[in-house]
């Protein structure tokens, strides 16, 4: 077996890909539909694209594997339409993987320019429908989600020499307030942490590393959103997001507060983590699918899993526990954290 990209007898100079070849691997490992996909030895262990690679590699199983056709969006003479706004049809490469096996269609673009990709591209709707969101799952675009708008197309941007591939996902709401931070008189949440530059630009949950160049002013701290399709079944998607002082889950950004999850449309149990709070479970399963609607645990202890769930904030203001309260002595409460904090992990 013979690595289409770079291999052993690439020895002479202009044989191996020398530029971006994590490009390369890009298209490789999100394709399905040209062989057996293969990676260099030396690129993925001397050639520092091990992480990236990985991802792709994951990417490929978890989402791709199995598709039974794909549509390249950006052929010549595609019948897709096409709005570039900064880069071009030479440079660009965009495609669709369908018939996968989970049913949730996968776009792959990838920009071999030395510009930025903004694009508005049409895309094969025969499993699609206007509104339908695709979520990027390697989070190497400007946006988290995109939207499929009523020209049938989805906004792509990317940065130069970049790539980036999308699953259809859906977006969820959810408002909570953390015990420990919460503030009674300003019925806000204090962002101490923030305002002592205590918040990590990287999340600390492993589940979801993402990171930020800078902490938005709003901020409180990380949590992690997980979806689970039973209250004691493992979480099957999770995404680090931050709690602002409203008590609104919200981006990377600070404010937009539609949660992109690349899961299919269904009933899930929502979960959100604080490293130094009890899990907050809904006390049930929600609808989810391409229109975020709203999940508020501030409103009643009824609305966490389980009993003695949450701590009375205010008379009509609920947050999970903090695990530094010591109201956890007792045994009723702790036994509901217990179960709490081992369904959180």
């Amino acid at each position: 077996m013979v690595i289409f990209l770079n291999n052993h007898d690439f020895r002479d100079p202009g044989q191996p890909v020398d530029n971006d070849p994590i490009l390369g691997y890009a298209y490789l490992l999100t394709n399905n539909q040209i062989g057996l996909p293969c990676v260099y030895y030396y690129d993925y262990y001397n050639g520092g694209l091990k992480n990236q690679i990985d991802a792709l590699i994951t990417v490929h199983k978890k989402y791709i594997f199995g598709a039974s056709s794909r549509d390249y969006l950006s052929r010549f003479s595609t019948p897709y339409s096409q709005n570039f706004i900064s880069g071009g049809a030479s440079t660009t490469l965009i495609y669709q993987l369908m018939g996968t096996a989970s049913g949730q269609d996968v776009i792959v673009a990838i920009n071999y320019a030395g510009d930025t990709l903004k694009i508005d591209q049409g895309i094969n709707t025969t499993n699609i429908s206007t509104g339908d969101v695709f979520v990027d799952v390697l989070g190497n675009s400007e946006y988290p989600f995109a939207v499929v708008n009523g020209n049938n197309q989805v906004y792509i941007e990317l940065p130069p020499r970049s790539y980036s591939v999308w699953v259809k996902g859906v977006l969820l709401k959810s408002k909570i307030f953390l015990e420990g931070a919460y503030d009674s008189q300003t019925h806000r949440m204090r962002t101490d942490l923030n305002s002592k530059a205590l918040i990590p630009l990287q999340s600390p949950f492993t589940e979801n590393q993402r990171s930020v160049e800078a902490v938005p002013a709003n901020v409180v701290d990380w949590v992690l959103v997980q979806l689970r399709l039973a209250p004691q079944t493992t979480a099957i998607a999770s995404r680090s997001v931050f709690l602002d002082k409203t008590g609104n889950l919200v981006e990377t950004d600070g404010s937009t507060r539609d949660i992109p999850f690349p899961v299919a449309a269904g009933s899930y149990y929502l979960v959100v983590r604080h490293r130094n709070h009890l899990a907050g479970m809904s006390s049930q399963a929600i609808s989810l699918g391409s229109t975020a609607s709203l999940y508020d645990f501030t409103t009643s202890e009824n609305r966490f899993y389980g009993s003695n769930g949450a701590a009375s904030l205010e008379p009509t203001v609920w947050g999970p526990f903090s695990v530094r309260q010591k109201r956890l002595s007792s045994f009723r409460q702790l036994q509901s954290a217990l179960i709490m904090f081992s369904n959180s992990w």
